[in-house]
């Protein structure tokens, strides 16, 4: 894994003086589909049987993940957020493939980072809906138990309200990015208060939305302030 890790980093790290001559060999605007193709040589190592200790882990797929996103070469066919999250599509894949009767390889599957991850690549394209939309899906897989469901943390919440501010200087009706981001901040406040006064259900299954700190108010205003629409956020 930990040899894994270093040939996959090696094609995405910003050049250092330790890997500078690398980075000239393989040019930067091609080292994600470089790194993707090695990650492909080690599934397909890993599906062979052949090499048992050649285990593709979560670690090397977000490897992946963050050179799309931190590329924005133009020869990519698609935008660097939907290149992540086709890489994670293929981690649900082979996660679900990994049954061998008894339990799932819970080493393929995607975990909180892989989310934040895109959620904050479709923040730098300005796309607040793919954010949220990302964001909805895994408050739903979280109450229905689906089997790749993640709980969206405080960070997770956070990165949709930036998504929404990144846009807001944007929006063809002054305010609407911000609206949205507000909205979701007060639906974190009313989660919070409703847990705190009793009001939610207290079943394990119910997912319950993580209390907004500084940030989350900060983003808030910030994205009022991005859209001229700056005296809503101050109030």
């Amino acid at each position: 894994l930990s040899f894994s890790c270093v040939v996959l980093k090696k094609w995405i790290s910003p050049p250092t003086p330790q890997n500078t001559s690398a980075w000239a060999r393989s040019g930067s605007k091609k080292s994600p589909k470089r790194a993707e193709t090695i990650l492909q040589w080690m599934v397909a190592l890993y599906q062979s049987g052949d090499h048992p200790n050649v285990i593709p882990h979560h670690s090397n797929f977000l490897t992946v993940m963050n050179a799309f996103c931190k590329n924005n070469a133009d020869e990519l066919s698609n935008s660097p957020a939907e290149n992540a999250h086709r890489i994670m599509k293929w981690m649900e894949s082979l996660h679900d493939a990994s049954q061998d009767g008894r339990s799932k390889d819970s080493s393929l599957k995607p975990n909180i980072k892989c989310y934040t991850v895109i959620i904050d690549a479709f923040a730098r394209l300005k796309d607040p809906i793919k954010a949220e939309q990302l964001l909805h899906r895994m408050e739903k897989n979280d109450n229905t138990g689906f089997t790749h469901a993640v709980r969206p943390n405080l960070v997770t919440y956070n990165s949709v309200i930036n998504a929404y501010a990144q846009s807001s200087s944007q929006d063809t009706e002054k305010g609407t990015s911000a609206k949205k981001a507000e909205a979701l901040l007060r639906r974190m406040q009313f989660s919070h208060l409703s847990n705190k006064n009793g009001l939610s259900a207290k079943s394990s299954a119910t997912y319950q939305i993580p209390k907004p700190d500084l940030r989350s108010y900060s983003g808030v205003i910030n994205a009022y302030a991005r859209s001229g629409d700056g005296d809503r956020g101050a109030t």
